[in-house]
């Protein structure tokens, strides 16, 4: 028997700042898991960059700049990741709290008093890489988290326990 539990193959994800970092995993392991995926963020070469890596790996994936301050331009954008999909399954909204080694905590995992003081907060005493966080948003994207909606799930070693 196959499990498709985890198989996100006709739904369409918009991710958020995924040129790069975690936002790039996660757009990675979206398409992995068969969304077709709207990869945006403000640096449109990076966007686009990401979704090329996708489609090279058999993905289905689009880049686009996009500021999510302006609210017009996010609203645009999550009508088209829904128009990449036909027949799209209800919407849910959840939000991930991740920690992960990226471009963003360098200065802190750099700086070695902040260091110090964050790992003395991550029970599990180490950075996830952004890959490692991004199971977790195939998870809330899946038929496994169906009736999940409105929630945070922090994804940060243990250190909002």
């Amino acid at each position: 028997m196959t499990n498709t539990l985890f198989d996100l193959t006709g739904r369409s994800a918009l991710v958020t700042g995924s040129g790069s970092g975690i936002g790039a995993a996660v757009a990675r392991a979206l398409a992995g898991a068969g969304a077709a995926v709207l990869v945006s963020d403000v640096d449109a070469d990076a966007a686009s960059t990401v979704a090329e890596r996708i489609c090279a790996n058999g993905g289905k994936a689009e880049g686009i700049a996009l500021d999510v301050r302006d609210r017009a331009a996010a609203d645009a954008a999550a009508a088209r990741a829904a128009g990449l999909t036909e027949g799209v399954l209800h919407i849910l909204v959840n939000a991930l709290a991740p920690l992960a080694a990226t471009r963003m905590t360098e200065t802190i995992r750099t700086n070695e008093k902040f260091a110090a003081n964050m790992m003395a907060r991550i029970p599990l005493k180490r950075w996830a890489e952004p890959e490692e966080v991004a199971g977790a948003f195939v998870f809330l994207a899946s038929d496994a988290a169906s009736y999940i909606t409105g929630q945070v799930l922090p994804v940060d070693g243990g250190m909002v326990m």
